[in-house]
């Protein structure tokens, strides 16, 4: 038998080349192979198809059933992409991934899919393909009956994550997923470094906290693949794929101090760089130390908010001192940090983004640009809005999430639960933002040899390489522009008119 594995876009940068690897079906295209399985991949993050190229793409594929992997957030796309398949197929298709999982009764209800993966995916699949014409022992799935009536099976068990073979590699276009140049965790000076290739990877699946706000499709069980595993993996891409970095894309890299110090060791000895998640409650000065000693390049911090009463509500199980302490031990260490921050939780109000503010001008920080918060199935965020009926109908909810400007991404709140209206939050988020980085330009007045780091890394950060020597107008324009040097009036009155870059257009995402 063959399957068709298609992962569904995943709005990103494309100027940045910033393609996400499609770590579930990458792990179950190689485990379906072991098998015996055929297995070909159509990722739409690489591709950009419009409908009428799709369907030709698929029908070439010529496959017996269809695996469709999906964020909550592509739900539209999904469905209109099903009605294809069944159109022009007639193929069974299964869904899986975030939506899947935290919305298979409300998917099987709406679309033509038979059915859904609940959780992760490997052996799941395998037993769908397996047991096709008769699903009721194959644990991990809701499924359609030919009557249309939906059957829940029992949850599949969690298998060990050094058992189950590494992404299949060999069938999928590997330099769509190498970042040449920088990652968006990447110490920025290291950007135009000849010969950058940074590969991404996972070390195991889950987190095992339990922030309000975040949806996790393991919920809070968490695995970890073996060291050794890990370690072999990294020389087969060196050896293979040419790489010299690796980004950890976990939920969570940096969980146990222990595990940290050896698998750092361990990757010195590759001669290589590296970025992975943390939380500020997991560091220490010496561990940082022995990090950024081995090659890390770069930490990520799920701050959120500068607030305890905040902190608390989301149940982030950190503390203000942890953050501060978090903070200053990479700014000591010239630790490159991606903080990240959100606005709109419920109990959000003007003092407590006064006190996020505040913390990071204390800190010299300039912060980063805040998230609105927004209700994902799977969080109790999520569970707590459905109960209040703020969410009157879940499908309209999914559909309105999968647009492309809306709640986190950008724009005004999807679902507000503040006391500012739409407007006020949005603005109040812009204006926050900016008062940030004045917060921030103050403090490099006063510190000059920080001032001259910040200008260096922005210079290499913000500029194509070819601007250093073709125009150096537009290098001090843009430099100045970044750090908010200029005000409007100045901006207009020196902008240069610029090509407008071409956008995806909206059939990549809606092909209904």
């Amino acid at each position: 038998m063959k399957i068709g594995l298609i992962h569904v876009f995943y709005t990103y940068d494309k100027e940045k080349n910033m393609r996400p690897f499609p770590f579930g079906i990458g792990y179950i295209a190689s485990y379906i192979m072991q098998k015996g399985h055929r297995v070909e991949i159509l990722d739409l993050n690489t591709t950009y198809l419009k409908k009428q190229e799709i369907i030709p793409a698929l029908k070439k594929m010529n496959c017996d059933i269809f695996g469709i992997s999906s964020l909550s957030g592509g739900y539209t796309y999904t469905k209109n992409l099903i009605d294809i398949i069944k159109q022009y197929l007639g193929t069974p298709v299964i869904v899986g991934g975030p939506l899947a999982t935290h919305s298979a009764e409300i998917v099987l209800k709406n679309t033509k899919a038979d059915i859904c993966v609940i959780g992760l995916g490997e052996e799941t699949t395998y037993g769908i393909m397996e047991n096709l014409q008769d699903l009721k022992d194959v644990p991990g799935i809701f499924y359609k009956t030919k009557t249309g009536q939906i059957i829940k099976n029992e949850p599949a068990p969690l298998a060990s994550l050094d058992k189950l073979p590494w992404p299949a590699y060999e069938i999928m276009s590997m330099e769509d997923y190498i970042w040449c140049g920088a990652s968006p965790d990447m110490d920025s000076k290291r950007k135009f470094k000849k010969g950058m290739r940074i590969g991404q990877m996972i070390t195991g699946r889950g987190c095992p906290m339990g922030c309000n706000f975040c949806s996790k499709v393991m919920g809070r069980h968490f695995m970890l693949r073996s060291i050794d595993n890990l370690i072999e993996e990294i020389k087969y891409l060196i050896k293979t794929h040419k790489i010299n970095g690796i980004s950890f894309r976990d939920e969570l890299y940096l969980v146990d101090k222990k595990r940290a110090y050896e698998l750092a060791s361990r990757l010195k000895s590759l001669n290589i760089i590296w970025m992975g998640q943390a939380r500020v409650d997991k560091v220490d000065y010496e561990l940082v130390k022995h990090m950024k000693k081995c090659g890390c390049t770069s930490l990520g911090f799920g701050i959120e908010s500068g607030s305890l009463k905040m902190l608390k509500l989301m149940n982030k199980g950190q503390t203000k001192e942890q953050i501060e302490r978090a903070v200053k031990i990479c700014q000591k260490l010239d630790m490159d940090m991606k903080v990240q921050l959100i606005m709109g939780y419920p109990g959000e109000n003007r003092e407590t983004i006064s006190e996020t503010v505040g913390l990071f001008k204390r800190l010299g920080h300039p912060g980063r640009r805040f998230h609105l918060v927004t209700p994902l199935p799977g969080s109790t965020l999520y569970e707590d809005v459905i109960s209040k009926g703020i969410i009157k109908d879940e499908e309209q909810y999914l559909h309105a999430l999968s647009r492309r400007d809306s709640g986190f991404s950008k724009g005004l709140p999807l679902v507000n639960l503040t006391q500012f209206s739409d407007q006020e939050l949005y603005k109040l988020k812009l204006d926050t933002e900016s008062k940030m980085q004045q917060n921030y330009q103050a403090y490099l007045y006063k510190h000059p040899l920080i001032m001259i780091k910040y200008l260096r890394d922005k210079l290499l950060y913000h500029i194509d390489g070819r601007q250093l020597l073709f125009n150096p107008f537009l290098i001090i324009h843009k430099l100045a522009k970044k750090i908010g040097l200029l005000n409007d009036k100045q901006r207009e009155n020196i902008e240069q008119p610029q090509e407008q870059k071409s956008s995806l257009k909206i059939e990549y995402f809606d092909i209904s």
